[in-house]
């Protein structure tokens, strides 16, 4: 025998008994959600499992194989409510807790004994295969909808796994296993399957920990890019989406739209900063209503806000900034000063112009607007 499946499952044990103390002390310091005692409770009961299973012949069937099995196959759901609950998704607590109940009792009923081996081990390795790719979608659609490499590496991670445990159950039940006790009589390719999937073990935790400090860092980055107030893009935002337009669509016409809110200091002088406050956000829910898919909006600072047009020419720049005008008039708080959009208006080439210079022709052409009496689009 190359490997000796006894060892291996021990240190498949010990593996995911140290994982699960770890994410446990992290997620009784108060710093990590629900998710991570779910990845907890999933290695320890994992690791116990293991461990009973290693006990083979010294102790009796129905608790080795009984005991071990039901361990091990909670410990694979609760791996996946945990993937689920990270990701923001439903986890349905009866529906999972109603799978391991079923497959726990057919093993029990009719595949716990040592002449049933072949089919409890086809058994639990297909379960294992369904959970690993429930996993696969569940991180999959996470990877898309936030953007997250770190995601796509865990799915390949267990996508890998979901197909060691189909061609274990292959295995079973093509009968390459022993009669009574795979410990003892195993085919190679079997002894290669669980050096593999321990070595694979620690491998898919490091890649669950590398997606969570990818999305912790994202989410930083997007607040430091963000403005408080408004939720809008802020300067620094608003640079990084430039340079990302100018390598995706460095020679499309790009057009400029500077906008400030007339008589914005009159209303927080007569009405509070608060008005003022509402003000503002009344005026991003007016351009995100206003902008196409695509479109950047962002506050510079102050009542100054700036949005970048990909593919428009200066004719549907002006009518978007006169619809824009139209739209933030309408259900604007009752306040005995009204603020109006002056707006200014420019285009340029990402491959030929900076924003900075862009930036300043905008706001050339809003200052015109402005000395033309305000309330109205310049170019």
């Amino acid at each position: 025998m190359l490997f000796d499946l006894r060892t291996i499952y021990a240190i498949l044990a010990i593996t995911f008994l140290l994982l699960g103390f770890v994410q446990l002390a992290a997620f009784l310091s108060g710093r990590f959600v629900r998710w991570a005692l779910h990845w907890a409770l999933s290695n320890l009961l994992l690791g116990l499992g293991c461990g009973v299973l290693t006990l083979g012949d010294d102790w009796p069937n129905l608790l080795t194989y009984g005991l071990g099995d039901t361990l091990i196959i909670i410990g694979g759901v609760l791996l996946v409510v945990g993937v689920r609950s990270f990701a923001g998704m439903s986890t349905h607590w009866g529906r999972y807790a109603a799978v391991p109940a079923s497959v726990t009792a057919f093993v029990l009923a009719w595949a716990s004994g040592p002449d049933e081996l072949h089919l409890r081990s086809a058994l639990i390795s297909c379960f294992f295969a369904l959970l690993d790719i429930m996993t696969v979608a569940s991180v999959i659609a996470l990877a898309r909808r936030e953007d997250l490499l770190s995601g796509w590496l865990l799915a390949c991670i267990f996508g890998i796994t979901a197909v060691m445990f189909v061609a274990r159950a292959a295995m079973a039940l093509h009968g390459d296993l022993s009669d009574n006790d795979i410990f003892e009589t195993s085919p190679l390719a079997y002894q290669w399957i669980a050096a593999t999937a321990s070595a694979l073990a620690s491998v898919r935790s490091m890649a669950l920990l590398l997606m969570v400090a990818e999305r912790g860092q994202r989410r930083i980055l997007a607040r430091a890019e963000q403005d408080a107030l408004t939720g809008l893009l802020n300067r620094n935002g608003l640079f990084r989406r430039y340079k990302a337009l100018c390598r995706s669509r460095p020679a499309a016409q790009l057009a400029v739209l500077m906008i400030d809110l007339d008589h914005f200091k009159a209303v927080n002088d007569t009405h509070g900063h608060k008005a003022g406050d509402a003000i503002l956000r009344h005026f991003a829910i007016s351009g995100q209503h206003s902008t196409r898919e695509g479109d950047i909006l962002a506050r510079l600072g102050g009542d100054e806000f700036v949005i970048l047009l990909p593919a428009t020419s200066m004719n549907d720049a002006l009518a978007l900034g006169e619809r824009l005008q139209k739209t933030f008039a309408t259900s604007q708080p009752e306040l005995s000063v009204q603020p109006t959009l002056s707006i200014g208006a420019t285009t340029g080439e990402p491959s030929k112009d900076t924003l900075d210079s862009m930036l300043a022709r905008a706001d050339a052409a809003l200052y015109r607007a402005k000395r033309a009496g305000r309330a109205r689009v310049a170019a």
